[in-house]
């Protein structure tokens, strides 16, 4: 059944910002979860695995995920008919496989955060240091504990998933040329 808020949905109400957020969080998530797969063998035959380090790779490749794929999205987008535009973005809305992902990302993400970002506070206030070195430690946490969130989010998504709401469900449906 449909609730009242998806019947009222209306792709042709800034379809462009609509796909081009989707480009963006995906790439977020694929940052994330590439990040996080080169960190571990890579700080593991070098300085060794650490949190901070850890944490620190996957802060990284998340804005890095997100800038490239953002700005080849842009391109793309802009390549597409607005009636093609909109199609997708209906679309996205209504695959329950996307928004699941995509929901269970941003849960994940927040308490990736929250919690990383605590622990940094928790550490740097029994030090009673709060200097410029502190501060990036927090954002550090911060910004990777949302990445690490992510990536566990993603994972648990794709192994809890049911039914026919896969990721790639909609490959089928997508046009490879405008």
């Amino acid at each position: 059944m449909v609730s009242e808020e998806e019947s009222d949905f209306d792709a042709s109400v800034h379809p462009h910002w609509g796909l081009f957020k989707h480009v963006a969080v995906k790439g977020y998530q694929a940052g994330s979860l590439i990040s996080l797969v080169a960190a571990v063998p890579i700080l593991g035959f070098t300085t060794g695995l650490s949190l901070n380090g850890i944490l620190k790779w996957t802060a990284v490749g998340s804005f890095l995920g997100t800038g490239f794929s953002s700005t080849l999205g842009m391109f793309k987008i802009n390549g597409l008919q607005l009636d093609q535009v909109e199609d997708r973005v209906y679309r996205l809305h209504f695959n329950e496989g996307q928004v699941r992902v995509d929901k269970f990302s941003f849960y994940g993400a927040s308490i990736g955060a929250v919690a990383f970002g605590a622990k940094e506070v928790s550490s740097v206030l029994k030090t009673s240091k709060l200097d410029s070195n502190s501060m990036k430690s927090i954002g550090l946490a911060v910004l990777g504990g949302a990445a690490l969130g992510t990536v566990t989010a993603v994972v648990s998504h794709i192994v809890t998933n049911k039914g026919n709401a896969t990721p790639s469900a909609m490959k089928k449906e997508m046009p490879l040329h405008p």
